[in-house]
This record gives C-alpha cells, sequence and structure tokens, in this order.
C-alpha cells in the first residue's frame, strides 16, 4: 500500500490474491499488517493484539480510521462511502485516539 492507493480498492485486492494464493483467512490480518502505511498503518498499531490478527475486525478498523465508514477525527484524511461491513463492531484497544469504540 502507498499513500496514493485508495484503501478500499487496496483491502479488495489484498483480499483477491490472498484467496487466489490460498492463504488461510486466520494468516490476513499479520498479512496485510505489513503493508500498511500512514494512517491505515496507526489504526493497525493501535489495535491490541487480539484484535490485529482478526482481519475482519483490522479491515474495519482501518476504514473507520479513514473515514470511509463513518465519522471520525482520528485522519485528516476526508474519504467517504456508504458501504457497510458486515464486521462485529468495537475494538479491544486501549489508549487509542482512533478505535470504533471509543466513538461508539
Amino acid at each position: 500500500m502507498t499513500r496514493e492507493d485508495d484503501p478500499e480498492a487496496f483491502l479488495k485486492s489484498f483480499e483477491r490474491a490472498t484467496m487466489v494464493s490460498g492463504l488461510d483467512p486466520s494468516k490476513w490480518a499479520t498479512k496485510l499488517g505489513v503493508l500498511l502505511v500512514a494512517q491505515a498503518q496507526v489504526a493497525y498499531s493501535n489495535m491490541s493484539r487480539l484484535d490485529a490478527h482478526n482481519y475482519g475486525k483490522v479491515k474495519e478498523e482501518i476504514l473507520y480510521c479513514l473515514d470511509i465508514t463513518q465519522e471520525s477525527s482520528c485522519t485528516p484524511v476526508a474519504l467517504t462511502s456508504s458501504a457497510k461491513l458486515p464486521y462485529e463492531t468495537g475494538s479491544e484497544s486501549e489508549g487509542n485516539n482512533c478505535t470504533l469504540q471509543e466513538k461508539l
């Protein structure tokens, strides 16, 4: 991922590539974590270890912190989308200036 990438398009491409490669879904979050930059990387690194291993929670937190799914004050990037994620809300992060749990 680069600063110029569209986060939603990047995540969709990542998901397709991991499916085609046959990567175990339980390893997706860890593989994604090393590819992130800027605010997406901050969102990921501020998650609890447990949540950081759950791809659904990682994806949701990244999109939330980039202000793609809901209003957020955790990023200067102002991207919007009406897409709703089917994942559970919330994060076990503490001390994070950018968590979905704190915004609810």
